[in-house]
């Protein structure tokens, strides 16, 4: 028997495996140092923001507030700042199955977990939305404290306009014991009841007069099992 491969129909059928997403089709026990990193980097659960003001590692001169978010907009004040005066920040739904187990993927490719030890934190299902921030330098919450992010921070659903502040502000730090490596915000889901068919959940820290702003699309936030927040 013999086969004939059309170049147009093999060309299509790699494009349409090419599209397909580690967190639609793919065990996350099968991701891929690059598998994890789309998910923490450019799925619907992750968000990059880039800002000053007292969101800048400390040291630099900046003193005036500039965000970038691709996924909302810009905002930028009249004096720009140089970019060497920003910092990157990650912000990720870090309740969702996808980025659970995401971290845990990571955990077991870089050597520092057992698959069957991460097993039962990926499958649970938490009480709690959780937003997760990170950054290379996290000084600004690591001199001002979790108690002073409680009020400082909330989501906001764009049917509704209702506002939701955390239960309780978590910090994760690193080996030392006392450099904060993550933010952690946690929202009661009886509280903050996000429904299926909403558009938009704004996310916003404020230090001062000065917002770190970002939003997810719920509608978006869905792997092999359905909605994941």
């Amino acid at each position: 028997m013999r086969f004939i491969v059309v170049p147009g129909v093999l060309l299509l059928g790699v494009l349409a495996w090419a599209a397909d997403k580690p967190w639609e089709k793919k065990l996350y026990r099968d991701w891929t140092e690059r598998d994890v990193a789309e998910v923490l980097q450019e799925s619907p659960w992750a968000r990059l923001v880039q800002a000053t003001g007292p969101w800048r590692p400390i040291g630099t001169q900046a003193d005036l507030l500039i965000w970038q978010d691709p996924h909302v907009g810009t905002a930028q004040a009249d004096n720009a700042i140089s970019p060497s005066d920003s910092q990157l920040y990650t912000v990720l739904w870090a309740s969702s199955r996808t980025v659970r187990a995401a971290l845990a993927r990571r955990s077991v490719l870089q050597g520092v977990a057992k698959e069957e030890a991460l097993e039962h934190d990926v499958s649970r299902s938490p009480d709690a939305y959780m937003i997760l921030v990170k950054a290379s330098n996290m000084a600004i919450f690591e001199k001002r404290g979790e108690a002073a992010f409680t009020r400082a921070a909330y989501i906001q659903l764009k049917k509704g306009k209702q506002k939701f502040w955390p239960s309780r502000v978590a910090f994760f730090r690193g080996g030392d014991g006392n450099s904060v490596t993550g933010a952690a915000f946690f929202f009661s889901k009886k509280g903050a009841n996000i429904s299926a068919d909403e558009t938009e959940v704004a996310f916003f820290l404020q230090v001062g007069e000065f917002k770190f702003l970002t939003s997810f699309d719920p509608r978006r936030m869905i792997d092999a099992k359905g909605q994941d927040l």
